[in-house]
């Protein structure tokens, strides 16, 4: 089970800081989030560029102001 520490703890005699990642058996990640000090941990999607490939746009241009005339 992965980890993610809210707060900086010990685990097994060695020290985390908090936002670290831990993959720690379950009945250890269960006492973490119990105790506040951690949530599970949620891999992120990879973001993707979905501009790949795209030659032109077909979107008009923007208008923009004009200037007042004095």
């Amino acid at each position: 089970m992965k980890i993610e520490l809210i707060r900086g703890t010990v685990i097994e005699g060695k020290g985390y800081d908090a936002g670290a990642v831990v993959d720690v058996d379950d009945s250890l990640g269960s006492m973490l989030m119990a105790t506040g000090k951690g949530v599970p941990h949620a891999e992120k999607a990879a973001r993707s560029d979905r501009s790949v490939g795209l030659s032109t746009s077909d979107t008009p241009k923007a208008k923009t102001r004009s200037k007042a005339k004095k």
